[in-house]
């Protein structure tokens, strides 16, 4: 199966706004069990998405001392069919 990770994650994104590490948490608790994802694999899926217009960076949350990017599901590939081929 092609880009899984990535639907996956879009999945995640698609109910509502999350960090990396909330999508890596998210996965982790949902998914872990059968299929176990890496940060460093979730951060360059995100980046791969960001880069193909997916998703976008909402917020940046430099409240305290780890800057928190917020992805969020671009609004067109909320409401359409999304291929990532």
């Amino acid at each position: 199966m092609k880009n899984v990770l990535q639907y996956t994650i879009l999945g995640l994104l698609n109910n509502h706004s999350l960090t990396g590490y909330e999508i890596y948490k998210s996965f982790s608790e949902v998914i872990g069990e059968i299929w176990n994802a890496k940060h460093s694999q979730i951060y360059n899926e995100l980046k791969k998405l960001l880069q193909s217009e997916h998703i976008y960076i909402s917020n940046i949350d430099e409240t305290s001392k780890v800057t928190k990017k917020i992805y969020s599901i671009t609004g067109f590939r909320k409401n359409n069919t999304i291929s990532l081929d």
